[in-house]
C-alpha cells in the first residue's frame, strides 16, 4: 500500500518516525562541521584545480568515473570555497535522505510476496527502530563525517534506494513511466561510485522476493529495465577495469596481491565489518588485516564458515519471512565490489560497509516484528539503543575533529604496521613540526619497504633541510625509482628545489619541467618556475607563471599576492585590483588582501572605493598598525578629516617610535579641520623625528611665513634641508624670506644661488636671475 491509500492515523505516524529519524541525525552529528578537510579531501579538494573553474569541471566530468562528486565539490566551493562547513551540509542532506529513504522502504516492504494492504503500526515502529541503527550507527561516521567518501558512497546509497522504491511504486501503483526514473536514479548512483552498480541485481532479487505475484503487471518492462540495468553495468565495469589498470591501488593490475588472494583476505574482512556493526567499539581509519596464506589455512577457512553459518541461518529464516533471506543478500551483493576477486590495495575501510549495512536493518525491522515485545521492551529499542548510539557517534566525530592526532595514535597502537596509518603518521608529524618524530616513523617504513617514496621523500627534505645536499639527492633518486607514479612529479620538484638552493638554475627549472609533464597543474613547480624567472629578472615570464598558478588556484591568497605584486612591477596595476577582487569571493576575510587591495586603489586615484576594503581589513586586526595608517592615509587623501585624525591619533598610540609620517598627516588633518595650532604642533613633532616626514618641515616653514613668525620659518626652512629636502626648494623660499622680510640681502641672495645652482632650469629660475642681476646692478 502506498502513503497515497494510508489512513491519516498511518500518514502521521510516518511524518512524525521520518522527522524524529532527521532530528536525532542532525543533533548527534551537528559537531561533524567543525571537522577538518583531511586525507584524500586534500587531492579532491584543496589541491584540486578542476573544482575551481566551471570549464575544467565540465571536461573532468568526461575523465571520472565518479562525477558526481566532482559536481558536488565544484559546487561547495563556489559557494564557500574550502570552509568544511558546506561541505559537511552536504554530506548530512545526503544521508538524512538515505535514512528517510530506508525507512520508507523498510515500511512499504511485506514478509512476503503479494501486495501491502495494511501497514501495521508495529511495522511502523519495526522499521523506525531498524532506520535509526543505520542513520546513528557511530561506523557511519566515515561515510558521512569523512568528506569525498561520504558523498561518493552516500550518493550511490541514494541511487540506490531511490531506484528500488521508484521500481516498486511503477510495479505496484501501475506507473510505468518511473521505470524511466528508477533507471536514472540508477544511474545517478553509478555517478556518485562504483558500488551502486549493484542496484539492478538489488532489484531483481526484490522482485522476485516481493514483487513476483500475478496480480503484477509490466513484465516486459521489467525485464527491460533489468537487461538495460545490466548493461550498463558491464558497460562500466569494463570501462572501470580498463581505467584502473593504470593505478598502483585498484584492480587487476595491482602488484600487492592475486585475486584470489585477495578474496580469500576478504572473508575475515567481511568478519570485520560484521563484528563492528554489531558491536562498533573498536572504530580505526586503518585496521590490521592480515593478507591469507591461501584456501586452507585458518585465517580463511575459519571466516569462511562463519559467513557461510550465517548466511544459511538467514536464507533459512527467509522461508518465514523473505525481508531475512533480501537482507543478507543485500548485505552481501553490495560489498561484492570491494570484498570479492577485484583487488584493492587497502583491504578494509569502514565506509565501504555503509550500503551493505542497509541490508541489516531488513533484518533487525523483520526481527522486531517476529518478537513481541512488552512495552519497556520498546522504550529500549526506541529510546535507549538509539540514545546509546547517538551517544557514541557523537563522540566518534569528536575524534574525526582532529584526525591528525587520531593518526599517530593508530600507528602507534591500533595499526603498528600499517604502512597508510604509519605514512599518514610521518606527514602528520613533518606538518606539525615535529620532525624528530617524523623521521623515525619514516625509518620504520624503510625496514618495510627499502624503496618506499614517501618515506625517501621526508628523509631527503629532511636532508634538504640540513643543506646535506648529496644525502639529499641520494633519497630523492631512490624515490624515483618508486612504483608510484602519483609521486613522481613531487619528487621532480624536490630535486628542482635541491638544485635552485645550491645554485643550478638551469638543472632546477628542468627538473621543474619534468614535474610538469606527469602532472600539470602541480602548483610547486608552477610557483618555482616563476620564482627562477623572477630571480633573472625576467618579470615577464615570471608574470606568465604566476597567472597559470592563479588560473589553476584562484582561491590561493599567497598566489594572488605573489601574481599582484609581479602585475604592479610591470606596470599593470588594474590587472592586479582584478586578481585581488577575484581571490576575495573566496578569502573574504583575508587581511592581507584587503589591505593590498585598498592601497592599490588608493594609489590609483580612487580613496573611496579602497576605503571599502581598508575598514574592513582594519575592522578584522583592529591592532595591525600598518592596517590602521593605510586607513588613515585613504582618509585624508578621501578628504574625511574628522576620521582621519582619529584613526592617525590610534596609530601614533600603538607605534609612537615609528609614527613620524602619521604625525604629520595629523597636523595637516588638524589644519584642515581648523584647529591650527594643534595642527602646526603635529607638524613640529613629525619635522623634529628622525623618522618624520620631510614635507612637514616645508609646510611649517610656509605657515609660519603666513602668520609673520620669520625666524620660526627659517628655520623650518633649514631642518627641510639638513633632512633631505629638495634643495632648490628649501634654498629659495630661505633666501625669499632672508631678502623681504629679514632684511639680510646678502645671505638671500647666496640662498638663491645655491637654489639656481642645484636646479637651473627651476619654476622660479627667472626670478632668481631677476634678483640676482638686481644685486650686480
Amino acid at each position: 500500500m502506498e502513503a497515497s491509500g494510508l489512513s491519516r492515523a498511518t500518514q502521521r505516524q510516518l511524518l512524525a518516525a521520518g522527522a524524529a529519524i532527521v532530528l536525532l541525525t542532525v543533533l548527534f552529528y551537528s559537531n561533524s562541521f567543525r571537522v577538518p578537510l583531511f586525507f584524500d579531501d586534500s587531492v579532491h579538494i584543496k589541491t584540486n584545480p578542476t573544482i575551481r573553474d566551471f570549464s575544467r569541471m565540465v571536461s573532468g566530468l568526461t575523465r571520472t568515473n565518479r562525477p558526481l562528486a566532482l559536481f558536488l565539490n565544484w559546487i561547495n566551493f563556489q559557494v564557500g570555497g574550502l570552509k568544511p562547513f558546506g561541505y559537511h551540509l552536504v554530506n548530512l542532506a545526503i544521508h538524512l535522505a538515505n535514512c528517510v529513504l530506508i525507512y520508507l522502504l523498510l515500511v512499504f516492504t511485506p514478509k512476503n510476496t503479494g501486495t501491502q494492504r495494511e501497514i501495521e503500526t508495529l511495522r511502523v515502529k519495526a522499521a523506525f527502530a531498524a532506520a535509526i541503527f543505520f542513520a546513528l550507527h557511530p561506523m557511519h561516521t566515515m561515510a558521512v563525517t569523512y568528506v569525498i567518501q561520504g558523498r561518493m558512497v552516500g550518493t550511490a546509497t541514494l541511487g540506490v534506494l531511490l531506484s528500488i522504491l521508484l521500481y516498486r511504486r511503477a510495479v505496484v501503483r501501475d506507473r510505468p513511466h518511473l521505470f524511466i526514473l528508477a533507471f536514472l536514479a540508477f544511474l545517478f548512483g553509478l555517478g556518485g561510485k562504483e558500488s551502486a552498480g549493484m542496484a539492478p541485481l538489488l532489484c531483481l532479487v526484490y522482485d522476485r522476493l516481493f514483487l513476483a505475484g500475478r496480480e503484477y503487471g509490466f513484465r516486459r518492462a521489467r525485464i527491460a529495465y533489468h537487461l538495460a540495468g545490466f548493461a550498463v553495468v558491464l558497460f562500466a565495469g569494463v570501462l572501470v577495469l580498463f581505467y584502473h589498470q593504470k593505478t598502483e591501488t585498484t584492480g587487476f593490475a595491482t602488484r600487492e596481491t592475486t585475486p584470489l588472494g585477495y578474496l580469500f583476505t576478504q572473508f575475515g574482512v567481511i568478519v570485520t565489518y560484521l563484528r563492528l556493526l554489531v558491536f562498533p567499539a573498536t572504530l580505526k581509519i586503518h585496521h590490521q588485516i592480515t593478507d591469507a596464506r591461501g584456501l586452507f589455512y585458518p585465517e580463511t577457512l575459519v571466516p569462511l564458515a562463519f559467513l557461510l553459518i550465517v548466511a544459511g541461518f538467514f536464507l533459512w529464516l527467509g522461508k518465514r519471512d523473505r525481508r531475512f533471506a533480501f537482507g543478507i543478500l543485500w548485505f552481501f551483493l553490495a560489498l561484492a565490489p570491494t570484498s570479492s576477486i577485484i583487488p584493492i590495495v587497502d583491504r578494509i575501510f569502514e565506509y565501504r560497509a555503509y550500503l551493505p549495512s542497509l541490508g541489516f536493518c531488513f533484518i533487525i525491522a523483520a526481527t522486531l516484528e517476529q518478537v513481541k515485545m512488552t512495552k519497556r521492551g520498546w522504550v529500549g529499542v526506541l529510546v535507549v539503543i538509539p540514545l546509546l548510539w547517538g551517544v557514541r557517534t557523537y563522540d566518534r566525530n569528536l575524534d574525526w575533529q582532529d584526525p591528525w592526532e587520531m593518526y599517530i595514535l593508530e600507528a602507534r597502537t591500533y595499526s603498528p604496521n600499517h604502512y597508510r596509518a604509519l605514512t599518514l603518521a610521518m606527514n602528520t608529524l613533518a606538518d606539525a613540526g615535529r620532525n624528530p618524530e617524523a623521521l623515525i616513523v619514516a625509518k620504520k617504513l624503510l625496514k618495510v619497504k627499502p624503496i618506499f617514496q614517501d618515506a625517501r621523500l621526508m628523509l631527503g627534505r629532511d636532508a634538504l633541510r640540513r643543506k646535506d645536499y648529496e644525502e639529499a639527492e641520494a633519497h630523492f633518486l631512490l624515490a624515483l625509482k618508486g612504483k608510484k607514479e602519483r609521486l613522481k612529479h613531487v619528487t621532480y620538484s624536490w630535486l628542482g628545489l635541491l638544485e635552485t638552493q645550491r645554485g643550478n638554475t638551469r638543472a632546477a627549472e628542468q627538473y621543474f619541467k619534468n614535474s610538469l609533464k606527469r602532472e600539470k597543474s602541480y602548483l610547486f613547480a608552477i610557483k618555482y618556475l616563476g620564482k627562477l624567472a623572477q630571480g633573472r629578472g625576467d618579470t615577464g615570464e615570471a608574470e606568465e607563471w604566476y597567472l597559470k598558478a592563479f588560473s589553476l588556484f584562484p582561491d590561493n591568497p599567497n598566489i594572488a599576492l605573489t601574481l599582484a605584486g609581479t602585475l604592479v612591477a610591470n606596470n599593470k596595476p588594474q590587472r592586479a585590483i582584478e586578481v585581488y577582487k577575484k581571490t576575495l569571493r573566496w578569502n573574504r576575510k583575508n587581511t592581507r588582501i584587503l589591505n593590498e587591495l585598498g592601497v592599490l586603489l588608493y594609489r590609483a586615484g580612487r580613496p573611496r572605493d579602497a576605503l571599502v576594503y581598508l575598514r574592513k581589513a582594519a575592522r578584522l586586526k583592529p591592532h595591525n598598525p600598518r592596517f590602521t595608517e593605510n586607513l588613515a592615509n585613504c582618509l585624508f587623501a578621501a578628504g574625511d578629516y574628522r576620521e582621519a585624525q582619529k584613526v592617525y591619533l590610534r596609530f601614533i598610540e600603538m607605534e609612537p617610535r615609528h609614527s613620524g609620517m602619521a604625525r604629520a598627516f595629523l597636523g595637516r588633518s588638524l589644519l584642515h579641520l581648523g584647529r591650527v595650532d594643534e595642527g602646526l604642533a603635529r607638524l613640529a613633532e613629525s619635522c623634529k623625528r628622525p623618522d618624520g616626514d620631510v614635507e612637514a618641515c616645508f609646510e611649517l616653514g610656509l605657515f609660519h611665513t603666513h602668520f609673520k613668525r620669520y625666524q620660526k620659518a627659517a628655520a623650518a626652512y633649514k631642518d627641510f634641508l639638513s633632512k633631505g629636502g629638495e634643495p632648490h626648494r628649501g634654498y629659495y623660499n630661505l633666501g625669499m624670506l632672508y631678502l623681504d622680510k629679514l632684511g639680510d640681502p646678502k645671505r638671500g641672495l647666496d640662498y638663491l644661488s645655491r637654489s639656481l645652482k642645484a636646479k637651473p632650469d627651476q619654476e622660479f629660475a627667472s626670478t632668481i636671475r631677476e634678483r640676482l642681476s638686481q644685486k650686480g646692478r
